[in-house]
């Protein structure tokens, strides 16, 4: 029992903080083939402005990624699944495929822009906004979600993203999940735009507050059992949880 609990904290639990980088989810598919085809699917979703990604394969040494990360995740891989690997230094976007005969092979991942013309050009992941760069780092996470029994915990899932891409984010979640599964979606987030009954049940949003003496304390939006734009509400403080100002005045400047 104890084994079982401490796989999924292992194998299923993703914290995902707002600096954290992709090393070395897991996910499992049929093959890479597959893997692109959903990549692709999502990006031209959120109109990325991509037209394909591209895959390139190279070897450890000619990426980016330290020797000691690739080795760490060899050592628990399984074959027959993919890896993702969000290098630190260059931000660049890495898959890592474990054989049956447990070697691996890496791709980098470029994204493919379209030309006035409908020629492709191919760019470095660094060129990309940071919004993007940041969706980009989600496209593993919602094909795990789809396909596996995983939790994914993401602090500030609206960093560096626009409110309408959030919302998008949250509606793949909801449309792509199969009941079949057990998959859930966890995250924090300051975007009152992203409240919304139509999207998330009122017993899904907890409201999160300070005390003064600085402890944290929780109440659901259930308890309230609103009956108006909750968006609103929240930002005229019937819900508490946000921020209360001093006057300008007091700073005398």
């Amino acid at each position: 029992d104890i084994r079982e609990v401490y796989e999924w904290f292992l194998d299923c639990l993703h914290i995902i903080f707002p600096d954290t980088r992709f090393d070395g989810i897991s996910y499992r598919t049929e093959s890479h083939e597959s893997l692109r085809d959903g990549t692709i699917k999502l990006l031209d979703y959120f109109g990325t402005g991509f037209s394909s990604m591209k895959e390139i394969p190279v070897s450890a040494e000619e990426s980016d990624i330290p020797s000691n990360e690739i080795k760490d995740i060899m050592a628990k891989a399984t074959p027959g699944n993919i890896y993702f690997i969000v290098s630190k230094a260059g931000g660049q976007l890495y898959s890592l495929e474990v054989r049956p005969d447990r070697g691996y092979r890496l791709f980098n991942h470029k994204p493919i822009h379209l030309d006035e013309s409908g020629k492709e050009v191919l760019f470095e992941m660094r060129q990309e906004s940071d919004g993007t760069q940041r969706l980009l780092e989600f496209v593993p996470m919602l094909l795990d979600l789809k396909n596996n029994d995983s939790v994914y915990l993401i602090d500030e899932i609206d960093r560096s993203m626009h409110p309408m891409l959030s919302r998008k984010l949250l509606e793949c979640f909801d449309l792509g999940i199969s009941e079949e599964k057990d998959s859930q979606l966890i995250f924090t987030t300051h975007e009152s735009n992203l409240l919304d009954l139509d999207l998330i049940r009122a017993d899904e949003v907890w409201f999160v507050e300070k005390d003064a003496a600085g402890a944290s304390h929780l109440t659901s939006l259930a308890e309230y059992k609103p009956r108006e734009d909750i968006r609103r509400g929240y930002l005229l403080g019937r819900y508490g949880a946000i921020p209360f100002f001093a006057s300008i005045k007091n700073l005398k400047w």
